[in-house]
């Protein structure tokens, strides 16, 4: 299977449509999250309505960013927000999802794409990074992986339930507080990120100019300019638009 891999889109609908509608060789896209907050200008009516519109389809997976994140929470109880969160926002967000737990049934933490004969590949926001999973062990590929897979459900289960959870938190350059705790599923900064021996990993959410790689595992969140390919083959290949 081939898949498209779409960085935060950040309310930019045309660039996302637009790489939407290229998948005509494609199998799956998969929306790595921050749906909502552009700085300049307000858009969350329109993007709860592309939502919406586009949540059912059977060829894309939804990922969830912290901007995403912070809508979901605030509604929930944990009222962990972030830049780009107003409370005019919100009251948008709740009057098109005004039960979030139903959205967070649609909405994932993370997509794996096995590819034989390759490592697994994991799609998330912000990536997992190695500090992560301190005190670990496993001793084969399935055995990481059913130990990301275990955090990564507590976590979604955390945001459920309107609880903290450790692989959602803000840590690192991302915090305000607490510099020395570790960001999260949807916090981490690429530039604490450490690879998890085992898997490659496509992620989002710190932004730049150009597509980042450290030791085969990528960011390319590029502000709506970059995309990535993941073909038959296990390539991953950087595409501009």
């Amino acid at each position: 299977m081939k898949h498209f891999i779409i960085p935060d889109i950040h309310e930019n609908i045309s660039w996302a449509n637009s790489v939407l509608s290229l998948m005509k060789d494609v199998d799956r896209a998969v929306m790595i999250g921050d749906y909502f907050h552009q700085f300049e200008q307000d858009r969350t009516d329109e993007v709860c309505v592309w939502l919406k519109n586009n949540m059912d389809r059977k060829d894309v997976d939804f990922l969830i960013g912290n901007h995403d994140q912070a809508h979901i929470d605030y509604q929930l109880g944990s009222r962990r927000i972030c830049s780009g969160w107003t409370f005019s926002k919100q009251v948008v967000f709740n009057a098109y999802f005004f039960d979030a737990r139903k959205l967070l049934q649609r909405l994932s933490l993370e997509r794996w794409i096995d590819i034989p004969n390759c490592a697994p590949i994991l799609v998330t926001h912000a990536g997992v990074s190695a500090d992560l999973l301190q005190g670990e062990e496993w001793n084969s590929p399935e055995e990481l992986r059913a130990v990301i897979s275990e955090y990564l459900q507590g976590a979604h289960s955390a945001m459920d339930a309107g609880r903290e959870h450790p692989w959602l938190a803000a840590g690192g350059r991302r915090s305000r507080i607490r510099t020395d705790e570790i960001g999260g599923v949807t916090w981490g900064d690429w530039r604490d990120f450490k690879p998890v021996d085992g898997i490659v990993q496509i992620c989002g959410h710190t932004a730049d100019n150009i597509p980042r790689e450290n030791n085969g595992n990528w960011c390319i969140d590029c502000g709506q300019t970059m995309f990535a390919v993941v073909h038959e083959d296990g390539e991953i290949e950087i595409r501009g638009l």
